[in-house]
Order: C-alpha cells, then sequence, then structure tokens
C-alpha cells in the first residue's frame, strides 16, 4: 500500500523497540510510502518526520517542518499540549527519600510449560509511601512481578513484610489496586460515574465530583466508558485506582496515549497518593513520567529485581543509560 498510517505506534514499547520502530519507519520511507503518524511521543521523529501538523478540536490548526518544531521553546511546547523534544532538559521533579520501608521474600512465580521461575526474588527492601518506577526491557517480567505482588496470580508464592503485618497474597489482594495496561479489560459498568463508584469501598458523590474534575471526565461521566477515547478510559481507570483507597495501587503504562496536560495529570495524582502514605509502582517506559512523578527506580532483568535505587543526582545516569540518553 502507498499510504501506511499508524496511530500511538510506540505507546507500550520499550526503548529499544522503539529504535526498531524508527528503523521501519525510515526503510518505508526510503521505499517511496507515505506514513502518517498520530503520536504523542516526538522525540523518535524529529529526524525522521517531515512535517508535523498540529490538531485542535478537530481541526490542523499549526503545521511545522521538522526544523521548525525542533526551535519551539518549552513553554509554546506545554502550552499546545505537546510532549517535551528533548530528554536531555528533564529534572527530578520527586526526591523524596523514604523513611519507612517493606519486604518482599520468596516471591516466585513459574508460568504453565516453563522450565524455569519467570519470576524470583529472595529477598527485596522496598520503600513506602513511594512513587516507584518498574523499568526494564519487554518481555523483563514487570507485569509478572506486579500481578504477583497484588496477589492477582494464585499460583505466585511469596510474602509481603510491612512493619506491622505479614501479608500473604490473598490479603494483598485486597490491599491492592492495578490499573492495567489494557484498561478495556476492568471497565465494567454502563456510566464513568458508575465506573469510579465501583472502585469505592463506600459511596462518597464528593469524591466522585472531585475526581471527575480533576480527570477532565465531568462532562462524559454519563457516557459508557467504551464509547471513550483510549486516553479518556486510561483517565477513568487511574481515577477509579484513586477512588479505591486501596494501600499499593500499580499502574502498567498509564501514560499510552496521553499528552503532556494529561500525563502531567496523572503524574500529579501519584504524588498526591504519595503523600497520603499510600505506595505506588508505575510500569512504564515512559522517561518524561519517571522525571515527572518517580522518587525510586525498580529495574527488572529476566525475572530478577536487577536493582533498586532513590532516583537523584547521583543514580541519574543510571536511568538514562538504561533509556540510551
Amino acid at each position: 500500500n502507498p499510504i501506511i498510517v499508524l496511530d500511538e505506534p510506540s505507546s507500550n514499547l520499550d526503548m529499544y523497540a522503539i529504535v526498531e520502530l524508527k528503523k521501519i519507519i525510515d526503510y518505508w520511507k526510503q521505499k517511496g510510502k507515505t506514513i502518517v503518524i498520530a503520536e504523542h511521543r516526538l522525540q523518535y521523529l524529529l529526524n525522521t518526520a517531515d512535517r508535523f501538523l498540529y490538531l485542535k478540536n478537530g481541526r490542523i490548526t499549526r503545521e511545522f517542518h521538522k526544523d521548525e518544531i525542533q526551535q519551539l521553546p518549552d513553554g509554546e511546547l506545554k502550552d499546545m499540549g505537546l510532549r517535551t523534544l528533548s530528554y536531555h532538559h528533564l529534572v527530578i521533579s520527586n526526591k523524596k527519600e523514604a523513611t519507612r520501608f517493606m519486604t518482599i521474600r520468596d516471591f516466585s512465580f513459574m508460568y504453565k510449560g516453563s522450565q524455569n521461575p519467570n519470576l524470583w526474588i529472595p529477598e527485596l527492601k522496598i520503600p513506602e509511601a513511594s512513587v516507584i518506577a518498574v523499568i526494564g526491557k519487554n518481555g523483563a517480567g514487570k507485569s509478572t512481578f506486579v500481578r504477583c505482588f497484588c496477589g492477582l496470580e494464585k499460583r505466585a508464592k511469596g510474602t509481603l513484610l510491612t512493619e506491622s503485618q505479614s501479608l500473604r497474597r490473598k490479603k494483598r489482594l485486597e490491599h491492592s489496586f492495578l490499573v492495567m495496561q489494557d484498561v478495556n479489560h476492568q471497565l465494567f459498568t454502563e456510566s464513568v460515574d458508575e465506573e469510579i463508584i465501583l472502585s469505592m469501598k463506600k459511596e462518597d458523590q464528593g469524591l466522585l465530583s472531585e475526581l471527575l474534575k480533576e480527570f477532565d471526565l465531568y462532562d462524559d461521566r454519563k457516557r459508557h466508558p467504551m464509547s471513550l477515547s483510549g486516553g479518556q478510559k486510561q483517565r477513568v481507570a487511574v481515577a477509579s485506582a484513586v477512588a479505591s483507597s486501596r494501600d499499593y495501587i500499580i499502574f502498567d503504562e498509564p501514560t499510552s496515549g496521553l499528552d503532556c496536560f494529561h500525563m502531567k495529570q496523572v503524574s500529579g495524582c501519584m504524588e498526591k497518593l504519595q503523600k497520603q502514605g499510600k505506595t505506588i509502582f508505575v510500569i512504564t517506559h515512559d522517561l518524561e513520567l519517571i522525571y515527572s512523578c518517580c522518587n525510586y527506580v525498580l529495574h527488572m532483568e529476566s525475572g530478577l529485581a536487577k536493582e533498586l535505587y532513590p532516583l537523584n543526582e547521583e543514580n541519574e545516569s543510571k536511568l538514562k543509560t538504561f533509556f540510551n540518553v
């Protein structure tokens, strides 16, 4: 086909997969194809795309040549809701060091048919009341780890030890809330209102109204969740997680399909939850999100916890090396 259309192709890819995606796009371009890409992450396209069309309210309101867009100041990019064009200028926003730690012990899990454990963590101290970025290549065991942590995998072994209690799988399930990578699997009700209320321990109309406004969902509160855009569905799921008031909240790629404005909304929400004493895990390939709200990084590799470190100037190079920045 002479025309290829891609809709958010980088949304759930790690940096290594994005490099391969860019090579494919470059190959198509060399073959004379016309490629149209709807995308929020622009950095990997700067030396590939020839034109950038800016849409607002269903209309093309601005057009940039690739040289012109690179000259736009960060302030103007943010006003337009666009993501950063360079990862070199990111600044760590959340440097709060944890004062309490919990311990996971003898965590293991094996999928049916596997010859070796897909997850094996003998012992790991995890900072409480923190926003922890869970990073690793696709297939490193990030989703397996959080599903075992929150008790969704029935065959998962291991214990979570806090200062006051010991939580095995069923108990962790009561204390955790997971926002899945594909939120279509966890939207069950007939309206946005009902979806958020479903997550509450006790219905609270004041909190509902507050969350609807905070996540730009108030005008869509009576719509069926499945009629919303991908980004709106993502925000419904995040709002439901906040409404749940659980101790451990896990987000699996929460900013896929989100522009800069709504990414900042989600990161601000995570920092609020942290101030409330919640422990948040964020599986993400979004470096901009990590800099916006995370204060710890858990690096997973081949089902193992390779390293867990506070995100500060001393450790920043580790994160940038992983993201190839």
